[in-house]
């Protein structure tokens, strides 16, 4: 009896079982052998990659849900961060503006940034805008399943999945 234990083996048997079943005078015996083993191995490997791919997918929807607690903790530094940091200039501003102890000097300081409308419109009227090219893949898509003609190096690719059972 062939042991099929892998993916692979269940597949290379699959492709040797379609050469066997095309050749003339058919190998009977080889066949049965073939369709014996494949019987036995294809369920329980499905079973297995079933469940090596629900794990899979529990981990990722476990580690999602790690980064939004991160995602999270990491606003709630960065507020402390703030916060903390307006406290500092507010003491340092009362004092005058600078601060100096044995274990460095502090000094408030002015930046600048720009403030202006949500809406790009007004931006774009005034001349400050930056187009930013990318590609447009939902409607390269739309035109080539609607029969458009595929340009050079474009093309529809297929990808095929399993679906498994609930």
């Amino acid at each position: 009896m062939v042991a099929l234990a892998t993916s692979p083996e269940i597949i290379e048997a699959q492709a040797r079982l379609d050469h066997l079943l095309e050749q003339e005078p058919r190998d009977e015996a080889a066949i049965c052998e073939l369709l014996d083993a494949l019987a036995d191995a294809i369920p329980d490997k499905l079973h297995r990659l079933h469940l090596v791919a629900s794990r899979a997918k529990s981990d990722a929807s476990m580690l999602r849900e790690q980064k939004k607690q991160i995602d999270a903790a990491i606003k709630r530094a960065e507020r402390t961060a703030s916060r903390v940091s307006s406290f500092a200039l507010e003491i340092v501003a009362r004092s005058g503006g600078k601060v100096a102890t044995p274990l460095g000097n502090y000094s408030t300081r002015t930046t600048t940034r720009i403030a202006g409308p949500a809406d790009a419109a007004e931006w774009v009227a005034q001349g400050w805008f930056r187009v930013e090219e990318k590609p447009d893949k939902a409607t390269a898509k739309d035109f080539l399943l609607s029969g458009g003609e595929a340009p050079p190096g474009f093309s529809i690719e297929r990808h095929e999945s399993i679906r498994w059972p609930r």
